[in-house]
C-alpha cells in the first residue's frame, strides 16, 4: 500500500467532512522514523464519533486503522475529564513479516487542568487478543500518553509515547 494514497484519502475525508461536521480534530504527529496522521469526527449530537488514521514508520512498514467510539464527559458537573470508549480495526502491512488485522477495544482519557486550562493530559489504551487478530497477529496491544499545551483555541501541540 503506497502512504501518498492513503495520506490523500484522509485529507480527502477531511475537506468533505470538514463542512458538514463541526465537532472534528485532525491529528499530526512526527517523529525521525515515523509520521501518523489521524482524522476523528462527530457523527451524531449524542457523543458518536468515527476515525481513520494511518501511520508510516520507514524501518517498521504501515499501520491503517479506522474506528468508532462514544465519547463524553467522564463525570458530573464541569468536569475536565473525558473519555472515550470504542474500538479500532487494525490492518497492519509491516515490512519485515507478513501482515495481519486486528480489532482492538479499549478507550482514551483527556484530563484539562481546571486551573490551567491550557495544559493537559491523555491516554489511550487498545487490546485484541487472539481471537479478533487475524493473519499473521498473534495479539496487538496498542498505548500511549501524551501531555498538551493549547497554543489556540483550535489548536493544541503535545509530546508523549506511543507503542
Amino acid at each position: 500500500m503506497k502512504p501518498y494514497r492513503i495520506v490523500l484519502g484522509l485529507l480527502l475525508m477531511v475537506a468533505m467532512a470538514g463542512t458538514a461536521f463541526a465537532d472534528s480534530t485532525l491529528d499530526l504527529n512526527l517523529n525521525n522514523h515515523s509520521a501518523r496522521l489521524q482524522f476523528m469526527t462527530s457523527i451524531t449530537p449524542t457523543g458518536l464519533y468515527v476515525n481513520g488514521a494511518y501511520l508510516y514508520n520507514k524501518d517498521r512498514g504501515d499501520v491503517l486503522n479506522l474506528g468508532i467510539h462514544l465519547i463524553g464527559d467522564a463525570g458530573v458537573g464541569p468536569n475536565p475529564l473525558r473519555a472515550g470508549l470504542g474500538g479500532q480495526l487494525y490492518y497492519i502491512n509491516p515490512d519485515f513479516s507478513a501482515n495481519g488485522e486486528a480489532v482492538g477495544i479499549g478507550g482514551f482519557v483527556k484530563y484539562q487542568v481546571p486551573t490551567y486550562n491550557r495544559i493537559g493530559f491523555g491516554a489511550h489504551i487498545y487490546y485484541a487478543p487472539g481471537i479478533i487478530a487475524f493473519g499473521d497477529i498473534d495479539r496487538l496491544l496498542e498505548y500511549g500518553v501524551r501531555v498538551e499545551y493549547q497554543v489556540l483555541r483550535n489548536a493544541n501541540v503535545y509530546i508523549g509515547y506511543r507503542q
